[in-house]
């Protein structure tokens, strides 16, 4: 099996190279012998973790928390690498590829239905997709990082309409529609600078009413990361429940709950027993590009970044990776008391709650390079 990263490392890799890129990281030839051996070793780490947790999978309490009403198996003819699945109110499936740079159409069985769009850089096309989101009667709406546009098409996957965002100037990583209220919320960080040419973040929401038009930013980045310099690393998990906006960062156990009324406000801090802040940078500008995937891999295992949130009912579950030996730990939260109920380890990485109120999981220990991406269909029990 050749291993990759978790879902979320993948695009952290593209904004890495890309930041990289503006602020003169080194070529890949540059100075190579110097970093070399280390991101080697650090990648066999990383090698022997996931090997660890694929041995251990006896463990795995998944089937002990969850009801399986489905398995649909994705052929990996079709999909280089699993990188955001979102599941509409028919059961119509999403899959968006960021090494194909393409979003694909699914029948609630898996079927290959649609592409939706094209490569491009006009109205009904994109360079860099990174979601795929359905709303109102079906339509779907697909922001690109690069083309700074959101392409809204037909069920059927044909065009309809797009708005361009440059003007907030940020890259869309992440797309919600709240129905509560009629708006789009794009999450995107600015990397802003100050008069001193420091880094200093900006809000990483941004709400749009669906006919494009921005209406507010909302969510600072948080201060006590300003030092860290994860700005690279801002890629949020997001779900909608009850007419409110869940959000968390990967290196922060911090709920924001965002009402239909655009409050924000902290809903919950997380379990500090299990979840482990990033306490060391991972400073792109020194390593070459080609070691910059093996080096993040390697920084990961420092840490536990938070990899997935999807709510439903009374339950909000939040996963991170742990390697404890299983790969993820989950925990389970009451929304109405605000209290842990359960935690509990897996090597299946939530990728989501659909709009048919089913949780999905990736079966498969990687997301990438795969015969084929097993997705489970499951219910809590």
């Amino acid at each position: 099996m050749k291993h990759s990263a978790a879902v979320t490392r993948s695009l952290f890799i593209c904004f890495l190279l890309v930041s990289a890129s503006q602020i003169g990281c080194r070529s890949s030839t540059a100075k190579a012998s110097e970093t070399k051996t280390e991101p080697e070793r650090s990648y066999q780490e990383y090698s022997d973790a996931v090997s660890n947790a694929e041995k251990a999978a006896s463990k795995d309490e998944f089937d002990k928390f969850f009801i399986t009403k489905a398995v649909i198996s994705f052929s990996g003819n079709d999909i280089e690498h699993l990188s955001k699945l979102n599941v509409g109110k028919t059961g119509a499936i999403y899959v968006c590829d960021f090494d194909n740079r393409r979003i694909s159409g699914y029948d609630s069985s898996g079927n290959n239905i649609k592409l939706i769009g094209k490569a491009g850089n006009e109205p009904g096309s994109h360079v860099f997709p990174t979601d795929a989101v359905e709303f109102n009667n079906s339509s779907v709406a697909v922001p690109d990082f690069s083309g700074h546009r959101v392409n809204i098409f037909s069920s059927d996957g044909s065009f309809k309409s797009s708005f361009i965002y440059t003007p907030q100037n940020f890259s869309a990583q992440r797309l919600v529609f709240n129905e509560a209220n009629d708006s789009f919320y794009l999450f995107g960080n600015r990397w802003q600078t100050n008069m001193e040419g420091v880094t200093v973040g900006s809000d990483l929401m941004h709400k749009y009413s669906s006919s494009g038009e921005y209406l507010m930013s909302s969510l600072p980045f948080p201060e006590d990361y300003k030092a860290l310099d994860l700005y690279n690393y801002s890629f949020p998990m997001t779900d909608v429940s009850g007419g409110a906006i869940y959000v968390v960062l990967p290196f922060d156990y911090t709920i924001y709950r965002v009402d239909a009324n655009d409050n924000l406000s902290v809903f919950l801090k997380g379990n500090k027993n299990g979840f482990k802040p990033p306490s060391v940078k991972m400073d792109a500008t020194k390593v070459p590009r080609p070691e910059a995937y093996k080096a993040a891999q390697a920084w990961e295992l420092t840490w536990t970044p938070i990899v997935g949130l999807a709510v439903m009912g009374d339950d909000l579950l939040i996963q991170y990776q742990t390697f404890n030996p299983l790969r993820y730990t989950i925990d389970v939260w009451s929304t109405s008391s605000k209290k842990l109920k359960k935690t509990f380890s897996t090597d299946h990485l939530l990728l989501g709650r659909g709009q048919d109120n089913n949780f999905y999981f990736l079966t498969n220990l990687e997301s990438k390079h795969q015969e084929s991406y097993v997705i489970t269909r499951v219910r809590t029990k």
